[in-house]
């Protein structure tokens, strides 16, 4: 479950995530394409640190890219879905 709150606060729980970070959305949420930027809070689901995802919504196709980089992690592959 990911909440989004008006302020650029989101929180993201699901199995092996659970923590709050900042949003920033290029375009809107009613576009047939836009992005989103996601920085983590520092959390234990990323040893402590902080992450960044940069997601592509695609409306046409229901589809996603997502590239993430952690400080853990520094070459988390391309998801797409």
């Amino acid at each position: 479950i990911l909440y989004y709150y008006d302020n650029g606060l989101y929180k993201i729980i699901s199995p092996g995530e659970n923590h709050y970070g900042a949003y920033v959305v290029e375009g809107a949420f009613t576009d047939e394409e836009y992005k989103i930027s996601y920085i983590s809070l520092p959390s234990t689901d990323w040893g402590g640190n902080v992450a960044r995802h940069d997601l592509v919504f695609k409306k046409k196709g229901l589809t996603f890219e997502q590239k993430a980089v952690a400080q853990v992690d520094q070459n988390i592959p391309l998801q797409h879905g």
